[in-house]
Parts: C-alpha cells; structure tokens; sequence
C-alpha cells in the first residue's frame, strides 16, 4: 500500500543516514589519530634535536609534551637526560616513548643513586674530620666515640682501647705531618688491636 511505501523510504532513509554518520565518525577518528600520531612524532623528534644540540631548556619542554605522556620527568637530572638519550641515538637506538620513559627511569635511579653515595662520601669526610679534631684534644673519649660513628666507617673499634688509639693515631699524624685519612685511621686501629690482642694472650698465659 502506499502507507507501507512510504513507511519504507523513511526507512531506508534513516539507514542511510546513519550509515553516512558512521562513516563521519570513522572518518574524525582517523583523523584523529592521525593527528595524535603526528604530534607524537613532532615531540620525539624535537626530543631528539634537543638533546643532540645540547638545549636543555627544550629538552624539558619536548619531554613534558602532552602527546608523549612521560612520568616522573624531573627537571634537576635534564642534563642527564641529554646525556642519555644522545648517546641512545649514538648507539642507533630509535626513539618511542617506551624507550624514552627507560631512559628517565634509569637515569632517575642513577642520578639519585649518585646523590646517595656523594652524600655518604660527605658525611664520611665530616667524621674523619671529627676524627683528627679528637686526636688533637688528646681527648680519648673523644677518639672513640668519633671513631665509633658509623659515618666514619672505621671498623672493629674498642672502646674500651681510647688510650691506645689516642697514642698511635697522634704518633701516626706526626708521622705524616696533618690530618690522618679513612684508610690511615683505620690501618692505626687495627694495629692497635693486634696489639692488644696479642698483649692479652701473652697475660693470659702467664696467668695460667
């Protein structure tokens, strides 16, 4: 009937107007991704100009792009980064995000492993100074008590040996003419200790 004709043309016009939309939205996506891809090729790439120029001012702005997504980018290790990611590309390794996100994530861990160590080596020096100070008290509390902190790093301490160490360690910074370092301090207590070691046998023995 001509009722049921005309039911089938807004039909069959509707299908067509959603399979146009389909094809719309397929069409925007493409674009879309199109467009998501190549600002992700731009960052990358001015990742890598930056960091073979040196420019680590542009460095920091290509790794905080949106389009590459990079996590835990920390503008003190930028130089460390350039450093990295030049020599990634020296070595012919392609650029992805992947790779990129490797290489903050390693060079975070050794630029904070570095920190660590730089700052026990700082400590270490402070104890050692502490060290030197006591022997020039003539103070042997003082001696061991700077040689028993653990900045120090001076192993097998006695503490109830303060006389001795004092008088070894001031005749070994004599000897040398100014401040004792780690291994000088340490190579004192040790010979102390076999000292007093072999001492305390020698008086175990006659005790028997």
């Amino acid at each position: 009937s001509e009722t049921d004709e005309s039911s089938d043309d807004i039909y069959d016009t509707n299908l067509t107007q959603a399979e146009i939309q389909k094809q719309v939205n397929l069409g925007n996506a493409e674009i879309a991704s199109e467009r998501k891809q190549a600002a992700l090729e731009d960052s990358l790439s001015n990742v890598a100009t930056a960091a073979a120029s040196g420019d680590y001012e542009a460095l920091w702005l290509a790794l905080c792009s949106e389009p590459l997504a990079i996590t835990d980018v920390q503008q003190d290790n930028v130089h460390d980064y350039c450093i990295a990611i030049a020599t990634a590309i020296g070595n012919g390794v392609q650029l992805t995000v992947g790779v990129l996100q490797d290489i903050i994530d390693d060079t975070n861990s050794a630029v904070a492993a570095r920190k660590a160590e730089e700052a026990r080596l700082a400590s270490t020096a402070y104890a050692i100074e502490q060290i030197n100070s006591a022997i020039d008290s003539a103070d042997p509390d003082a001696v061991v008590t700077t040689l028993q902190a653990s900045a120090a790093e001076i192993s097998d301490v006695d503490g109830s040996s303060g006389m001795e160490y004092l008088v070894k360690l001031s005749e070994t910074k004599t000897a040398v003419g100014g401040s004792l370092d780690q291994a000088a301090i340490q190579a004192a207590v040790s010979e102390v200790n076999i000292l007093i070691d072999e001492q305390r046998r020698v008086e175990a023995v006659l005790a028997e």
